[in-house]
This record gives C-alpha cells, sequence and structure tokens, in this order.
C-alpha cells in the first residue's frame, strides 16, 4: 500500500479573522467536528421538545401506554439493548463510508451538510409529515410553499402584475424534477389541439369560437379556430393559460378558479396526457411524429430517461454538441432546430445546462433565448428550460441581483479567506435566467441539504396545473396542495423544512450563500492554476486541462498571449498566499475569468517513456489516468480510505460528444487520435468546502498527488520490454 507524505495543517492560525469567516464557520459541523456541540444541543432541545409537545398535547386523561412497569420488565430492556447494539454497529459500519467532510474530498458535488440543514431535518422527522396533502403536512406543506418562493425568487422569476405568480416546489431530486419540467413541456405544447376541438364540438363553449390570439411570433391576433396546426404548435404558453381564462370569462361569466376548473375539466378527455399519442393523432386529425427535446450532448441521463418515460424515445432527447469550453455549441443549435423543422419534428423544450455535472459549465442561456425570442429561428416555438441542479445557488454569488454586470476584481470582503465572484460570461447566463420559463435546482448539491431535496421552478406558476393527477382521497386548499403536482406521492416533509430553516440561517444573497460559495470559487481557481502548472520542465508527465484559458480575458489581460498569462500565474499566483493573491486585483481579475464556470476542475495527464518521448497511444493515456481514478478514488477498500491524500472521481468522453474539446486535448498530450469513435478517461475535482485552504495544504495535496503519479508511471514504463 503506497504511503502518504504528511501534509502540514490545513489551516494557519490567524489573528485577524473577519466577522463573515466566522459567521460560516458557525453554519457547519467542521471537517474535525468542531461544533459538535452546537448540533448535540439543537438535536436534544428538538427531542425534548417534541416529547413534551407528546405529553400535553391533548389536555385530557389519556394514559401513558410505557410505564415505568413496562420499562423495568427484562424483555423490554432486551429489546433497548439488541437496539442499542445494532445501532453502534452501525456507526462502526458508517465510517467505512465516503468522508465527504474531509477538505481532501473533492469527487461528486457534495461536501458537509449545513447544521441548521440537520437540525431542521431532524426536527420535522420526528413529526412524520408527508407533503401529498395538506392534511397530512398541515404545516410543512405550507413551509414548501415558502420554499418554493425562495427558490423561484433566487431563480430569477419574479412576480409581476397581470401575470400568473412564479411557482415552484421540492422534489427528490434534479432527475425528477428535470423529468417533471419535460412533462409539462409536452402538455403545454399540445393543449392548442384540444382548445380548438373542444370550442368547434362542445355547444357550451360556443360563445368563446370567436376568440383571438396572438400568433407567434409576429404576434398577429387570430381567431383561435381559425389556427392551422402548425400555428398552434407555435403558441405562447403563457397566452395559452390566459386564454383558458378567457373562455371561462366568455362562457361561464367569470374567469376564477372555479370557472376555469370547469374549461379544464372539459379538456382533459382531449388532452394527450389523457388520450395517449395514438388516440390523440386520431381525435384531432393530425400525424404525429416523436417530438424531440434539445440537449447539449454532454446531457445528464435524466433527459434521455425523461424522454423514454413521456413516450419520446431515447433518441427525443436530441444531443447538441458542446464547444471547446463544454458549453452548448450555438451553431449547432441552430442545425439540429433546422434539421427538427425540415423533418417536421416537433420541438418540445431546449435545455440550458447552468454547470454541468462533469465539467461545471454554463451554456450561453442569452444566446439560446435569443434565438427563440429575437431572431426567431425557424419560427419554431419551444418551452426553455435551465437545468441549474448544481449551479442554481451559485446565483447568490451575483453581488447585487439589481445592479449592472460587473467585473470583480477584489474580493468582496476585507478577509483572511477571500471570496472571488462569478466570471463575466457567467453572470450573463444568471442575470437572464428569469426569462426561461422552468429551472431545475438542487438544495441538496450546493446548498447544502441533506437528501433529498431537489426542487423545480416555473416562471409562471399556471403550468402546474396542467400536469395536476388529484388522488381522489387527498383534501387540501389549492395554494398548499403541494403532492398533486409533479411525479411523486408520498414525499417527507422534512426535506423542505431542512431547506427553509437553512435559507433563514444563510441569506441567499452574497453575505451567506455567495460568501460560502464565494470561497469555494477561491479555492477552485487556485487549484485550477496549480493543477495547470503541476507538471516542471523535466517531470515525466504532462497535463490538458478541460477548460482552456479563455481567449478573450477582460481587463489588464486583454490582447495577452496563453504564454504570457500562465507566466504571470507562475510569478504571481503559485507560491503566494491567499493574503497576497486577494490583495492583487490584478491576479484576483484573472482568477475570476480562467478556469470552470462552476466549482469542478477536470484534467487528463499523459506520460514520457523511457526514452523521454511523449506517448501516442490514447489506451496508455487511459491507463494511466485509470490507474490514477482508482488510487485517489471511492473505489479503493474502504480501509484504506483513510490513507488517500486526495479524493477525485473519473469521468469517460466521447470524441464525438466532446469533439472540439478532444481536439484541443488531443494536440497538447501528443497522443494519436483514433479515425473511429474513442473515450478518453478525465480526472475530476470538485469543491464545495468553503474554506479556502493554506497554501501549504494545497501545495501539499497536490504534491502527494504528483508523487502518486510518478510512482505508477514508473511502474508502467517498468512493466514495457
Amino acid at each position: 500500500m503506497y504511503t502518504p507524505k504528511k501534509i502540514c495543517n490545513i489551516y494557519h492560525k490567524h489573528k485577524d479573522v473577519s466577522d463573515d469567516t466566522t459567521r460560516v464557520a458557525a453554519w457547519f459541523l467542521g471537517p474535525k467536528g468542531e461544533n459538535e456541540g452546537i448540533l448535540v444541543n439543537c438535536i436534544k432541545d428538538s427531542i425534548v421538545h417534541h416529547a413534551k409537545f407528546r405529553a400535553t398535547h391533548y389536555n385530557k386523561d389519556d394514559p401513558e401506554y410505557i410505564t415505568s412497569d413496562i420499562k423495568k420488565d427484562p424483555k423490554y430492556k432486551e429489546a433497548v439493548k439488541v437496539f442499542e447494539k445494532h445501532l453502534q454497529d452501525l456507526r462502526e459500519r458508517l465510517t467505512f463510508g465516503v468522508p465527504f467532510f474531509t477538505p481532501r474530498y473533492q469527487a461528486h458535488m457534495l461536501w458537509d451538510v449545513a447544521i441548521p440543514a440537520v437540525a431542521g431535518y431532524v426536527t420535522a422527522m420526528l413529526y412524520n409529515q408527508n407533503n401529498v396533502a395538506t392534511e397530512a403536512s398541515t404545516i410543512t406543506s405550507e413551509i414548501e410553499l415558502e420554499v418554493g418562493k425562495d427558490l423561484c425568487e433566487l431563480m430569477g422569476f419574479k412576480t409581476a402584475d397581470g401575470k400568473a405568480d412564479p411557482w415552484g416546489h421540492i422534489t427528490s431530486g434534479g432527475t425528477v424534477a428535470n423529468i417533471e419540467s419535460l412533462w409539462v413541456a409536452r402538455n403545454m405544447k399540445y393543449m392548442p389541439l384540444a382548445i380548438k376541438t373542444l370550442l368547434i364540438t362542445d355547444e357550451k363553449y360556443k360563445a368563446a369560437r370567436e376568440l383571438k390570439i396572438a400568433v407567434w411570433p409576429k404576434n398577429v391576433e387570430k381567431e383561435f379556430t381559425s389556427l392551422y396546426l402548425d400555428e398552434l404548435l407555435r403558441l405562447n404558453p403563457d397566452l395559452v393559460m390566459k386564454f383558458i381564462g378567457q373562455i371561462a370569462e366568455a362562457c361561464f361569466g367569470d374567469s376564477e378558479q372555479e370557472s376555469r376548473d370547469k374549461v379544464i375539466k372539459d379538456l382533459t378527455p382531449l388532452t394527450l396526457q389523457y388520450l395517449g399519442y395514438i388516440e390523440f393523432a386520431q381525435k384531432h386529425g393530425i400525424i404525429m411524429r416523436s417530438p424531440k427535446v434539445l440537449v447539449p450532448a454532454s446531457k445528464h441521463y435524466s433527459w434521455p430517461k425523461g424522454a423514454t418515460l413521456l413516450g419520446l424515445g431515447e433518441n427525443g432527447a436530441l444531443g447538441v454538441k458542446v464547444d471547446e469550453y463544454c458549453r452548448m455549441d450555438m451553431n449547432d443549435l441552430k442545425e439540429k432546430i433546422s434539421y427538427c423543422k425540415r423533418n417536421n419534428y416537433t420541438i418540445l423544450m431546449v435545455v440550458a445546462v447552468m454547470g454541468s455535472t462533469a465539467e461545471g459549465s454554463c451554456d450561453n442561456l442569452f444566446g439560446i433565448l435569443g434565438l427563440r425570442d429575437f431572431a426567431h429561428w425557424e419560427e419554431m416555438n419551444y418551452f426553455i428550460h435551465v437545468d441549474a441542479a448544481w449551479g442554481g445557488y451559485v446565483r447568490t454569488m451575483l453581488p447585487d441581483l439589481k445592479a449592472p454586470i460587473t467585473l470583480n476584481t477584489k474580493a468582496l470582503d476585507d478577509q483572511y479567506v477571500p471570496t472571488l465572484n462569478i466570471s463575466l460570461h457567467v453572470q450573463i447566463q444568471f442575470r437572464v435566467m428569469g426569462f426561461a420559463d422552468s429551472v431545475t435546482v438542487d438544495p441538496h448539491k450546493a446548498g447544502y441539504i441533506p437528501y433529498p431535496a431537489g426542487a423545480i421552478c416555473y416562471r409562471n406558476g399556471d403550468f402546474r396545473y396542467i400536469i395536476n393527477m388529484g388522488a381522489p382521497y387527498i383534501k387540501s386548499e389549492d395554494d398548499l396542495n403541494m403532492g398533486t403536482y409533479g411525479i411523486e406521492g408520498s414525499k417527507p416533509g422534512a426535506a423542505p423544512v431542512a431547506v427553509w430553516l437553512t435559507h433563514r440561517t444563510i441569506p441567499l444573497n452574497n453575505h451567506g450563500y455567495g460568501l460560502i460559495l464565494g470561497q469555494c470559487m477561491f479555492s477552485v481557481k487556485r487549484f485550477y492554476c496549480q493543477w495547470m502548472m503541476l507538471a516542471q520542465k523535466n517531470d515525466p508527465f504532462v497535463i490538458s486541462m478541460i477548460h482552456p484559458l479563455p481567449k478573450i480575458i477582460i481587463g489588464p489581460f486583454l490582447g495577452k498571449s496563453e504564454e504570457y498569462i500562465k507566466d504571470y500565474i507562475k510569478n504571481n499566483i503559485i507560491g503566494k498566499t491567499n493574503e497576497e493573491i486577494s490583495n492583487n486585483p490584478t491576479s484576483m481579475n484573472l482568477l475570476t475569468e480562467i478556469g470552470p464556470d462552476i466549482l469542478i476542475n477536470a484534467f487528463v495527464f499523459n506520460y514520457r517513456k523511457k526514452d523521454g518521448t511523449l506517448n501516442t497511444d490514447v489506451n496508455k493515456v487511459n491507463e494511466l489516468n485509470g490507474k490514477l481514478i482508482d488510487q485517489y478514488s471511492m473505489t479503493s477498500k474502504p480501509e484504506e480510505i483513510k490513507d488517500i491524500d486526495i479524493l477525485i472521481m473519473g469521468n469517460q468522453y466521447s470524441s464525438t460528444t466532446y469533439e472540439e474539446t478532444l481536439k484541443r486535448v488531443s494536440k497538447e498530450l501528443c497522443y494519436e487520435v483514433p479515425k473511429e469513435e474513442y473515450s478518453l478517461k478525465m480526472i475530476n475535482s470538485t469543491i464545495l468546502n468553503p474554506w479556502p485552504t493554506a497554501y501549504e495544504f494545497l501545495t501539499g495535496i497536490t504534491e502527494a498527488f504528483k508523487d502518486g503519479l510518478i510512482r505508477i508511471i514508473n511502474e508502467m514504463n517498468a512493466a514495457e520490454p
């Protein structure tokens, strides 16, 4: 077993610790369990409070069941001993699990959970509320509604006069949230056909037959019943939902919810959701081809899964190429839209990713919105969904959500643990997020909340009504009826409570979550520089970063060459303390603009053979990186985890999906590109630790990794004839 070199203490002793730093320290248990007392007291007080509540809730003469005599019984005592034994066994067993709380853990998208999140979850769990209906969750459903409002506001969805309020709810995770958004987009796309058929065939709706609606994209008003199929399929979904209210007013005298419900009830038997694809096409006299959802080719598995579940087929999730920065290629998006137009495929949705799970990249949402709303590319209309499961909470890093876009060149506060702003590219995408139709965000990722806590937010809260499938036994007030909207039935009330209490403790701005994630951003950019410059002149390896240095950096590096920038990094960032870097506006400017968009470094190594030349066999490149992944990941034996210097994870990148990225990587690593499709193993390092480490720890951990890398290279070379 490889013995790691000793690494110095993670933290400097620093006298002048800022108020912000100490506040962040109060929010987590700590890598060494330093805040044990706070958490113990919180949990203990919640249990005592709950037990007292049980004892005093009914002021009646209800007898105790578990009496002192029962507690003295040997069988009672034996049952307690059995439980305590298995509980202790469980505690010991769990110590061999993932040590996600340590700064050495840089694998998956998780770190420590916030103390208020744990306290909130445990406190609510004692009440065991089921948010499927308010009668089973009188308080926690109300809390989930409040959390939905929190997240809608964070995502940029605003309440406006004359428009439906935004609405959101908690899900088990991003996968369910993504699939729900696709479900809404599908139902919404084909709803106009059901409306037209209802108006024409049902005499009850005769008064609404001459109602008009603006037809996208030129917004020319036409009678709804006169619209052709392609016009129906590109109507603005907001106008369609509003039109249902107009029908109610024309036929029932008002557009109140009760009247709208009558319309929806009559519409239901005509909808795709009710009939299925074949009968729907027959009912409305159309020929249907399977619709498409356009997603980056690096798509999360939830998209082909959702396409399959909704009957689109796995290939219904049509991949759009990514560029060399692993962001959706806008030219290929145009090509895919044109392809759908030529082949009569209806586009349900275009998905922009804010923080891809493999590289932390943010797509050009500004361009995607512009392509639909201003360029009117191919005159096709569709939902725009933002998959911000990973990156959503990073929006709290915007210095002021109402301020104009600025390029931050210094720490947000004068503190030892500096924060770093998001890049100009990411700022732009976050500023326009509120114009999307729906957003997925996962509190259990960058929100530091226990699983399960994903979420889906809708710009127009009325969209939720088109997937309402209320169970007959559920009785709830409409505003609190969280469980009937969405995929899940029973769901824990404790999850939204954990989110709610954490939001009230850690503000959703740059003095709360933005402060934590700003420190994470500083740390990930420092590691980016450290990894990029890891290979020295005489080292037996080279490294290629998945995120290249930007071609354009606004500020003092405008027009500077890559060699100039690397030289600056070597002299002004490598070897410098956090204080020195944060006090240098030029360095902070550079760190802001380079590296990943969202908190994930990705890189790959190649090695030099015995004769000093670089290996040219891509299979050997994969072998080297595969061995590194095995050495420094949770694939190791559980008892050996504590001996690993840094925990990372691996990924495979297809040459088809990442064509532009791998073109550059192959040149930097000097391997021969196979003629057929191939995959390249990459290393991923995710940082959600809010405390940037002292320089000695940073270099110590990367140098220890370097020692292991060289050892593996030597073993591979020794095995060669």
